[in-house]
C-alpha cells in the first residue's frame, strides 16, 4: 500500500473520531446493521408520510387472514401459502406483520430471480448477509446458518416468478433451518402449488392455506370507514371502484390522492383510527 493512500486513510479515521457522539458508532456498525437502520428509518419516515393524509393502516378481514396464516407458520414451524388476486392485500399485510414481529424476513421476487443464484440472492439480500457472492449451495449455506435457531420466519412474496427449482431451493431451506416458510403469489402460483405432481414434495408440507380471490365486501367497508367516506353516493362510488381486479388498491390510492389534493388529514385525526397502509392496499 502506498504512503499516499495509507496517509489518507489515517486522516479519515481521525476525522471519524472527532464526529458527534452517535456518528463514530454508526460508523462502526458492519455494513448489514447499517441497512437495517436505514430501513426502519425509512418505515418510520414514510409512516408519518402517510398519517398526514390518511390512516396508517387499515385493519380489514382479509389482512386478519393473512396475520393468522403467517403468526401460524411462525408459531409452529409450518409453510403457508398465500395466493390471490392482485391487490386484495397480501403484501401490505405481510409488510404490516414483519414490522410488528421479530426475526420475519420478507424476500421479493422478480421475472430476473427465476434461476437458481439471483433467487437466493434475493433472499440473503432479505438476512442483509454482506457476503452474498461464491456459488447457490454457498449462499443456501449461509442463509440456513442465519436462519437456524432463530424461530423466524421468511416470507416470499411474488412467488409465482418462480420455478420448480427454486421452489425446491426454498423448500430446502425450510427444511434445513427449521424456520417457518410463507409463499405469497396469484391465483395461478397456488393452483401450480396444489394440483401440478412435481411440487408433491413441496404441497406435502403446506400447512396452512389462504386464497383470496377478490376483495371481500367487508374490506371495502372498512376501508371506507377509515378513511372516513361519508354519504351513500360516495360509499357506493368507492364500492364500484373496489369492484374489479385490483381495485381495493385502486380505491385506497384514489383516497390518498385526494386527500393530498385537499391538503387535509382528516382521516388520520378522527379518534377512531382504525389502524392505510391498509390490508388491501397491496
Amino acid at each position: 500500500m502506498s504512503p499516499r493512500i495509507r496517509a489518507g486513510m489515517d486522516q479519515g479515521t481521525a476525522e471519524a473520531a472527532e464526529l458527534p457522539g452517535a456518528v463514530p458508532d454508526l460508523l462502526n456498525f458492519p455494513v448489514s446493521e447499517r441497512a437495517a437502520i436505514d430501513e426502519r428509518e425509512e418505515r418510520k419516515r414514510r409512516r408519518q408520510e402517510r398519517k398526514q393524509f390518511g390512516p396508517e393502516w387499515v385493519d380489514t378481514p382479509s389482512s386478519r387472514q393473512v396475520f393468522a396464516a403467517l403468526a401460524a407458520a411462525r408459531e409452529w414451524g409450518e409453510i403457508a401459502v398465500i395466493h390471490g388476486g392482485t391487490g386484495v392485500g397480501k403484501t401490505m399485510a405481510s409488510r404490516r406483520y414483519a414490522e410488528e414481529c421479530e426475526n420475519v424476513w420478507i424476500a421479493v421476487m422478480s421475472l430476473p430471480a427465476n434461476r437458481m443464484r439471483p433467487c437466493l440472492q434475493e433472499v440473503a439480500s432479505a438476512f442483509r448477509l454482506p457476503h452474498m457472492r461464491g456459488g447457490a449451495h454457498r449462499l443456501h449455506l449461509e442463509i440456513v446458518n442465519r436462519m437456524r435457531w432463530t424461530g423466524g420466519l421468511l416470507i416470499v412474496d411474488e412467488a409465482q416468478h418462480l420455478g420448480h427449482p427454486q421452489l425446491e431451493a426454498l423448500r430446502g431451506l425450510y427444511d434445513a433451518s427449521g424456520c417457518g416458510l410463507a409463499l405469497l403469489g396469484n391465483d395461478q402460483f397456488g393452483s401450480r402449488i396444489e394440483h401440478a405432481p412435481k411440487f408433491a414434495a413441496l404441497a406435502s408440507r403446506v400447512g396452512y392455506r389462504v386464497h383470496l380471490p377478490r376483495a371481500k365486501a367487508k374490506d371495502v367497508r372498512a376501508v371506507l370507514d377509515a378513511w372516513g367516506v361519508e354519504g351513500e353516493e360516495a360509499r357506493e362510488s368507492g364500492r364500484r371502484l373496489a369492484e374489479p381486479p385490483g381495485g381495493l388498491r385502486r380505491l385506497v390510492r384514489a383516497l390518498e390522492r385526494r386527500a393530498r389534493a385537499s391538503g387535509k388529514g382528516e382521516a388520520a385525526e378522527r379518534p377512531r383510527k382504525r389502524r392505510s397502509q391498509s390490508g388491501g392496499a397491496a
